[in-house]
């Protein structure tokens, strides 16, 4: 008799390899789990969570920081048109200006989207950015067009969305 446990995603990956579907789909089932997840707000007793702090910055600072990860990455800016894309053939980001945008942080997170696809450059960290190079993406686009590209393509545009946010804080640090 076999063990019924959870699997890794390799365990899996190996089984799918090893046995037909037949028998794949015989011996691996899916499982879910199911967690209640209250709110601290909804309990009784626990001290409250201290609220963090969040720092504004001007559109000096904004465009500052900008400029130094440009800098550091050996990127170009240009500025111009109704589109934002990184470019990977000629490795440059493309931007509408920053008056085409609701308000500075609406253009720097569009900014550090694009700059997180640049960073997969392979100058930088050579990530494969094939999926990249047949097109150059309409602003806001991402999430309509990722249900129609390659799975890498998908996994560019989901990493890029977390890059961006794993970057928010360092980039600050303009000294």
């Amino acid at each position: 008799t076999e063990e019924k446990r959870k699997l890794t995603t390799a365990e899996v990956e190996k089984l799918r390899k090893s046995l037909t579907d037949e028998e794949f789909a015989e011996r691996v089932k899916p499982v879910s789990n199911v967690f209640t997840v209250f709110n601290g707000d909804q309990i009784d007793g626990i001290p409250e969570l201290p609220k963090a702090e969040r720092t504004e910055f001007s559109s000096v600072e904004l465009f500052a920081a900008r400029d130094k990860l440009l800098e550091n990455m050996r990127l170009e800016l240009r500025e111009g048109g109704n589109r934002a894309y990184y470019s990977p053939s000629e490795d440059y980001v493309r931007m509408p200006t920053v008056e085409q945008f609701d308000d500075t942080y609406s253009y720097m997170s569009v900014f550090l989207h694009e700059a997180a696809h640049a960073s997969g450059a392979a100058h930088r960290l050579n990530r494969d950015l094939t999926a990249l190079a047949a097109r150059a993406m309409p602003k806001r686009s991402c999430e309509r067009r990722s249900r129609q590209r390659s799975p890498q393509a998908r996994r560019e545009s989901i990493m890029s969305r977390l890059r961006k946010w794993k970057t928010i804080p360092p980039m600050f640090r303009i000294g």
